[in-house]
């Protein structure tokens, strides 16, 4: 909304005409249910789609997994916009990004954030319709990996026991536009995503 229609909106609210004042939601939220057919938590804002999900050895997407199995965190931000972005890579060290809680189990992650290079996001360029990917296995064994100029290390962790668990997180995630001090922001974006191991 530009200046002149925002001011022309204050002004009919200020002498009494009958107006509605549109305001972002703080955040939008999607969880994915044990057992829901459609398995991916998928939010779309700004003409930006956000994808997460599991998979497991096979490549497919499920929320139920055997004891004992390893199974794969996927996030990704689709630009289905006409213009280039370039991603912020804040989001990576989110400390609860392919993270897993259940009711005896505080969040853990797969992975240790180790930092990232001091460099702006004129390196990470989303083009028009492409497509940022991570994925990341639950057991993670990687001694180091990189994405986005951030550096992780695989916190080998251990199979999960028989259980319901849940991985969920909170980001507003920001890109750069072509344009000096141009800048897009969604509001805090919230993935649920419960699971079962059997």
């Amino acid at each position: 909304m530009n200046k002149l229609c925002i001011l022309i909106l204050g002004f009919t609210c200020a002498i009494g005409l009958n107006c509605k004042r549109i305001i972002d939601e703080p955040s939008v939220e999607v969880e994915v249910k044990l057992d829901q057919q459609n398995a991916i938590a998928e939010i779309v804002t700004h003409g930006l789609v956000f994808k997460y999900y599991l998979t497991n050895d096979k490549g497919e997407i499920t929320t139920n997994f055997s004891e004992g199995e390893n199974f794969y965190f996927n996030f990704s931000i689709r630009n289905g916009r006409d213009d280039d972005l370039f991603i912020n890579n804040d989001f990576l060290s989110n400390d609860f990004l392919c993270g897993i809680q259940s009711e005896i189990l505080l969040n853990s992650q797969p992975f240790k954030y180790l930092g990232k290079d001091k460099i702006g996001s004129g390196a990470h360029k989303l083009s028009a319709n492409n497509e940022y990917s991570l994925i990341v296995p639950w057991m993670d064994y990687r001694e180091s990996w990189t994405s986005l100029h951030c550096y992780f290390s695989g916190q080998k962790n251990d199979s999960l026991p028989k259980g319901v668990y849940y991985s969920t997180f909170k980001q507003s995630f920001c890109f750069d536009l072509i344009g000096e001090g141009d800048r897009l922001c969604t509001v805090n974006l919230i993935f649920k995503i419960n699971i079962k191991i059997s």
